[in-house]
């Protein structure tokens, strides 16, 4: 379990998708994930 914390809109779900490759978490301007948010990966 990797953890990713930060203050709103720092770029915490764009660096998720960037990792995985694929866009699985929202992102805009605006809070997108507020709430706590558990992704399984499997390759």
């Amino acid at each position: 379990m990797i953890p990713v914390v930060g203050n709103f809109s720092t770029g915490k779900s764009t660096l998720l998708n960037r990792f995985l490759e694929k866009s699985v978490l929202p992102t805009a301007i605006t809070p997108e994930t507020s709430l706590a948010t558990e992704l399984h990966y499997k390759r």
